[in-house]
Order: C-alpha cells, then structure tokens, then sequence
C-alpha cells in the first residue's frame, strides 16, 4: 500500500489536470470554470480523504461545489493520479479551513514533511525534478551550492528570468533540500504579495512584533517575485530592515525577480546594492534540447503511449517558458483521458493543442524580424529605425517596433532598446505607453498592427 505522502504528491503534482478534467466533464463554460473550479487549492491526502481548500468561508459556495462537483472530483482525482490499486477507498472533504485541517495531520508526518508544511513548500519542487540545461545551468548551480551550506556563499542569492523557467522551482527546491537534511533549520518561503499582504495586516493590527519574530528569526528567507515590494514604502522598509538583520546574523537570502536589479524601476540604491553584494544568476528560455528533456521527464513512470513526433511538436511550438510547456503535455494526457484513449500519435495531439500550440510560438519570434517586418510596411530602412533620428517618419515606426517586441516576445525593455540603437529602458516604456494610448483612437495605427501582424503570422492582441 502506498504511503499517504506519496499519494499527496501524486495528487498535488496533477491537480491542474484534474481540474480540467472536472472542466470538461462538467461542460463547464469559462465564467463557471473561474468563478468554481479554479481557485479550489488541493491541501492534502489523508486515510482515505483528500482535502480541497475553498478560498472563502462562504456557506452557500460550500453547499454548491460539493452537491454539483464531488463525484466529479473523486473520479477525475482517481484517473489523474492514477490512484486504482494503490487504495481501497477515496472521498473528498472541502473546508473552508486549511489550518484545521494542517493540525489534524501534523502528528502524521515525518519531521522533513512538517518542516516543509511550515516553510509553505511544495513537495514536488526538489531539484532531482528540475531539469538542468544550457539556459539555467549556472543558476542550478548556484542554488545547489546555497542549499548545501546555506549563509556561507551566494549571500543573497538573485535569480531572475521571464515568468515560468523555473525561479520558483530553485527557490523551493532550496528550501526542501533543507528541510530534508537539516530540519532543524527554520525555512520560510513567501512571495512578495503575501510578504505585502502581512506587512499591511500586521501594521493594521498593531503587531509589528510578531512580524519581525516571524520573517527576522528565520535561518533560511525565500522571496518570490521580490520586484513587486518596489514602489511600497510601508512593505519596502520592513523587507530592508529584515534583510539587514538576516544578513548580519549570517542567514541566508534567496531572491527571485523577472529583471536584474538594474532593470527593476525606481529600485532604491540600497536596495540594488544588497541585492548585487552575493551573486546574481539569470535564467534564459530553455533551448530545443532542454524542452526535449523536460517533456521526457514529466512521462517518465507513465503508462500512455505517446509518439517522439509528440514530444518534438510540443517542443518546437512552444517555446516560451517552462509553466507553458508543461501545460501543453498535461493537455495532452487530459485529451487522452477525456476519450479514453492508450496511444496518442501527431495528429491526436495536434487536436488537444490546436488552440495553444501557435501562441507559443508566437513567442519564438525574433526582434529582428519583427523590426524588419515594421520597417517594410512603413517603407524605411532596419538602419534608420536604429538611428539617432527623431523626425515623426521613423520615430512613429521605432515605437510601434518596441511596442509589438513587447507584447510579442520576452524581450526585457533594456533588450527591446539595444536592438533599436542602444536606448535606454525609461524611453522603450515612453514610446510603448505612447502606442498603447494611440491605439484608443488611432484607426490607421490599428490597422497598421493588423497588416504587421498578419505579415508575422500572429494574431492581434485585444
């Protein structure tokens, strides 16, 4: 009989599918799906019973997921994570109360599991599951290095990329590396959102000193998304005092952001000089190779049969991050699932992907051609976009360029400015912001983007 960790696991890693599932069998439409289904939050398996957490105590809510979605639940849970066999029996509890729920299962698990639940980690996130290729090599690296002997090296750590290559997954992979060997360790893991949200409450309430007892005695700190603290004084000072105090005492900081510091916006100097005195690594989209091997290994213990040509038309169509890419394969095995099916070959998968597959590789355009392709339909040169000229011709056609690289690629602003002649990030978010109001009332701008874009394969933006 497998342990109810295990199944835990294997519920929490296919949760997203096992809400699609429910989607779909449900025939629910986008409005339903958002308002029910998708901020349910999977807490954990327990003696038969899987936890489901509502986002709100609110009674009538309760009543109506559970008398129209419970069988659904325990039916697409048993499919997804392929629970036959491994239990006799599965019900599902929903509650309003994650902490009740924490506390009945706390004597239950080992002293890893309970150091984990307390730093609020995943599981799933270790780095035997990240796959390591050219584009977060270093990162990796360094992660492991911070994990293995934490305040001694890499003090604070930086990592940041686009959304969904990976930053979450080194920061709590971290944090459960140590929970695993040193449990002792106090390890707490937090966005910056929840970071904000706390600061405010506990402001509010006039317990500042919980506060600090909270994140400032910590020996391990882990914040996600560290840029959105910019900009909020309250927030921002409190996380300037923690940080201060962490790095005197010799704990260890790890920091996740989208940009480097010197790309973060109205980023306090002080601030940008604590974040650059350890060790920044970037994380850049994974390459062709790195898709292959990441597709592999979500398969990996799998019982669906599914073709090479599968995983190598996933890996060339979406190209933008790691979340999308995982995505698009459990997609597939939903697809699978939902009609019943032991093979999937191209042209199956083709079906499951037909309304994702081009928006990924939309991604995958380069500036350049996207320069060149504005540059035509405005009858200038590559040349003159990149110069210093500031006559309306070429500077109308210059912002529509760094307007469409944004909403079109990864491409960060100082990126977007390099290619068009070295400007700087401030005048790339000028133009973008200027194009942006035009197209509220500009029709010949409007229709200038549907020609480009048509040109580019792509569809509009809305």
């Amino acid at each position: 009989m497998t342990d109810d960790v295990s199944i835990s696991n294997r519920i929490e890693e296919k949760w997203d599918e096992i809400k699609q599932i429910v989607r779909k069998e449900c025939c629910l439409t986008n409005i339903s799906y958002g308002t029910w289904i998708e901020p349910l939050e999977f807490l954990r398996y327990t003696d038969g019973v899987a936890y489901v957490l509502l986002p709100q105590n609110n009674a009538m809510a309760m009543d109506y997921v559970k008398n129209r979605f419970y069988s659904f639940f325990v039916e697409a849970m048993a499919a997804a994570a392929e629970l036959d066999g491994l239990i006799d029996e599965l019900s599902v509890e929903f509650t309003f109360d994650a902490e009740e729920v924490t506390a009945r299962n706390e004597e239950k698990m080992s002293e890893e599991k309970l150091a984990q639940l307390r730093a609020s980690l995943k599981p799933k996130f270790t780095f035997e599951s990240f796959v390591v290729g050219g584009s977060n090599r270093f990162a990796y690296s360094a992660a492991v290095a911070v994990a293995e002997d934490p305040g001694a090296i890499y003090n604070p750590l930086f990592l940041y990329g686009g959304p969904g290559l990976g930053k979450t997954h080194l920061l709590q992979a971290i944090g459960n590396y140590i929970c695993r060997t040193a449990p002792e360790q106090k390890v707490l893991y937090v966005t910056s959102e929840d970071f904000t949200n706390e600061v405010i409450e506990y402001i509010r309430t006039g317990q500042v000193d919980e506060l600090h007892e909270k994140y400032r005695t910590v020996d391990v700190l882990l914040i996600d998304d560290v840029q959105f603290i910019i900009g909020k004084k309250a927030t921002q000072l409190e996380f300037f005092h923690t940080f201060n105090t962490l790095y005197q005492d010799g704990k260890q900081i790890v920091l996740s952001s989208d940009r480097h510091p010197k790309e973060i916006e109205a980023l306090d100097e002080r601030f940008r000089s604590r974040f650059e005195m350890g060790l920044t690594s970037d994380i850049q989209k994974p390459d062709y190779e790195t898709r292959m091997a990441i597709l592999r290994k979500l398969h990996e213990g799998k019982i669906l049969d599914i073709d090479d040509s599968v995983f190598e038309y996933i890996a060339n169509g979406v190209v933008s991050n790691v979340r999308e890419l995982e995505g698009a394969y459990t997609k597939v095995v939903a697809y699978s699932r939902l009609n019943k099916l032991e093979h999937i070959g191209e042209e199956e998968a083709k079906l499951a992907l037909r309304d994702d597959i081009e928006v990924g590789r939309a991604r995958n355009i380069p500036p350049s051609v996207i320069i060149s392709t504005v540059a035509e339909q405005y009858n200038v040169s590559v040349d003159l976009l990149k110069s210093k000229k500031r006559s309306n011709d070429v500077v109308l056609p210059r912002q529509l360029a760094m307007y469409l690289i944004r909403e079109y690629t990864d491409t960060t602003l100082a990126g977007i400015g390099k290619e068009l002649g070295g400007r700087d990030h401030s005048t790339v978010k000028n133009s973008i912001e200027r194009i942006t109001d035009m197209l509220s009332t500009d029709e010949d701008i409007n229709q200038k983007i549907d020609v480009i874009c048509m040109k580019l394969n792509l569809n509009k933006k809305e």
